[in-house]
C-alpha cells in the first residue's frame, strides 16, 4: 500500500534507484483504483497559477529532467501556454528538425528496428480492439476531405510516378501469391455487386464510357490485343501467358519482319502461335512470333512442318 510519502522521500527513493517518475505514476495508478486518496499524496504548487495539486501525473506532465519526475507547472497551465504559443512551437520544431534531420532519422530508424515487432504487435492488438471506431473515423475524414485528398494524391503521383511504380513492382514480386489469392477471394465475394455497379454506371454514362474505351484502345492497342489473346487461351485451357511487352520484345528480335517470309511488316502484323493453341500449344512468349497477316491466315492452325504456304515459308 502506498504510504503517502513526502516530496523529500520521493527524491530519496530516486537516489536509491527506484526513480521519481515511477513514484508519480504509481500514485496515479493507486488513485485510479481508489486504493488511496488525494490526501495521501504530497501536494505540489504550480509555478504559473499558484494552485496546489497532488504530485501525480494526473495533474503534472512527466519530466525526467526534474528532481521529482514531473513538471513544475500543472497540465492546465501547460496546455494554455502551448495553445498561446502554438506557432512558435511549430517553428522551433521545424528549425530543430532541419538542423538535426540526419541524426533524427538515423535515431528513428534504429529505434524502429529495435522495437519493430513489439510495436507491430501492439498496433495489431490496439486495432483489433478499436477496429470499428477506426473505420468510422477514417470514413468520416475521407468524406469531409474528399477533394483535398484527391488533389494531394494526384500531385504526389505526378511527382513520384517512377518511385511509386518501382515500389508497387517490388511489393507485387515479394507478395505475388498472397496478392493474387486475396484478389481472387475478393472477386468471388464481390462479383455480383461489382457487375451490377458497372451495369448501372454504364447505363448512366454510356457515351462517356464508350468515348473512354475508344481512346484507351487506341492508345493501348497492343495491350488490348494481348488481353484478347489471353482470353482465348483461357477459353482453350492453354498453358502459359504473354504480355504486350513480350510482343514488343519479339518484334524487336525479329527487327519488324515476318518470321515466316521475312517481309517487313511495319505496324500491320499478327502475333502467331508457332504451335496453335487448338493443338495444345502454349500462350507463353516462347511460342509466339511476329507474322504478316498473309502468312498467319494461310498457316491457320497447322504445324509449321505441315504448311508450305503460298510463299517460301520457314519450316521447322
Amino acid at each position: 500500500m502506498y504510504n503517502g510519502a513526502t516530496s523529500n522521500q520521493i527524491v530519496d527513493r530516486s537516489a536509491a534507484g527506484n526513480g521519481p517518475r515511477s513514484d508519480t505514476k504509481k500514485a496515479s495508478f493507486l488513485m485510479q483504483l481508489n486504493l488511496i486518496t488525494s490526501n495521501d499524496i504530497p501536494l505540489k504548487t504550480c509555478t504559473k497559477c499558484g494552485r496546489e495539486f497532488p504530485a501525480t501525473t494526473d495533474y503534472f506532465s512527466v519530466d525526467r529532467h526534474n528532481a521529482n519526475g514531473i513538471r513544475s507547472c500543472c497540465k492546465t497551465c501547460q496546455r494554455a501556454y502551448t495553445a498561446a504559443n502554438k506557432e512558435r512551437y511549430r517553428e522551433n520544431s521545424r528549425a530543430h528538425y532541419l538542423r538535426n534531420r540526419e541524426a533524427i532519422l538515423e535515431r528513428q530508424h534504429i529505434q524502429y528496428i529495435q522495437d519493430r515487432e513489439r510495436k507491430l504487435e501492439r498496433g495489431r492488438i490496439w486495432y483489433a480492439k478499436n477496429r470499428e471506431r477506426v473505420i468510422a473515423r477514417t470514413k468520416a475524414y475521407h468524406a469531409a476531405h474528399k477533394e483535398r485528398r484527391q488533389e494531394y494524391y494526384r500531385e504526389w503521383s505526378a511527382a513520384y510516378r517512377e518511385r511509386k511504380s518501382e515500389l508497387m513492382r517490388k511489393r507485387y514480386i515479394a507478395n505475388r501469391e498472397a496478392i493474387l489469392e486475396r484478389g481472387r477471394a475478393r472477386y468471388a465475394e464481390t462479383r455480383e455487386h461489382e457487375a451490377e455497379r458497372k451495369r448501372v454506371y454504364y447505363a448512366a454514362n454510356k457515351e462517356k464510357s464508350a468515348a473512354y474505351s475508344r481512346a484507351y484502345n487506341k492508345a493501348n492497342l497492343e495491350k488490348r490485343r494481348a488481353a484478347r489473346r489471353r482470353r482465348r487461351a483461357r477459353e482453350l485451357a492453354a498453358p502459359g501467358t504473354h504480355t504486350a511487352k513480350d510482343v514488343q520484345r519479339q518484334y524487336e528480335l525479329q527487327r519488324g519482319r515476318c518470321h515466316w517470309c521475312d517481309v517487313s511488316v511495319g505496324d500491320d502484323y499478327h502475333v502467331d502461335h508457332i504451335i496453335a493453341l487448338t493443338l495444345g500449344g502454349s500462350d507463353g512468349p516462347e511460342n509466339i512470333v511476329i507474322a504478316c497477316p498473309s502468312c498467319n491466315m494461310s498457316k491457320h492452325n497447322r504445324l509449321p512442318t505441315e504448311w508450305d504456304g503460298n510463299k517460301t515459308g520457314r519450316l521447322l
